[in-house]
């Protein structure tokens, strides 16, 4: 309201000024203006419609949270699966088997575990009665005895028998000794 409103509705110009400086009084400080007031009102209503569906987003979150430990147990699952192949192979490599994947078929791999320690368990008496059994036993290398062919080894014994020892000679000697032996 205005001035010109005020005197239209009948009052004089002196009480219709101090209508709106009383009235300027008792709102300063308390005024929120239309533009203020509807942005407020408009972002409380968008909190409030949120609010009905905070549980959607629980329900998400509680779903992806069972999903991410699923996704983390089977990770975790094949990595010991995998660690536990990688094991195998490498035991039975050095068991001299000369085909690695030909002998982990007739593994029983059910009954290899991983013990506290990091260790494989159930492999070996499996890989020794491999190793002992008549149809298998040529899945794997037989261990060689080496021999040797040719001239035979030195015995150990001193083979400068009654040879002087040249270490101890003076040169004198040495060139003496040379001439005289040639």
């Amino acid at each position: 309201m205005n001035e010109n409103q005020l005197i239209k509705l009948g009052l004089n110009k002196e009480q219709a000024s101090s209508v709106l400086s009383m009235h300027k009084k008792s709102i300063d400080g308390n005024y929120v203006p239309k533009a203020r007031f509807d942005q407020i009102n408009d972002a409380k209503k968008a909190l409030e419609g949120s609010n009905g569906s905070t549980t959607d987003y629980e329900a998400e979150i509680s779903r992806l949270t069972k999903e991410n430990n699923t996704l983390k147990e089977t990770h975790a699952n094949e990595l010991n699966e995998l660690k536990l192949s990688q094991n195998v192979d490498l035991a039975l490599s050095k068991s001299k088997a000369k085909d690695v994947n030909l002998v982990k078929r007739l593994l029983n791999m059910d009954e290899v575990k991983f013990d506290k320690k990091g260790s494989l368990i159930g492999l070996d008496d499996q890989i020794e009665n491999l190793r002992k059994g008549e149809s298998t036993s040529s899945l794997f290398e037989k261990e060689k005895v080496p021999t040797f062919k040719g001239a035979r080894p030195a015995s150990g014994q001193n083979r400068n028998v009654g040879m002087p020892d040249i270490t101890k000679m003076s040169y004198a000697q040495l060139d003496e000794y040379m001439r005289n032996n040639k």
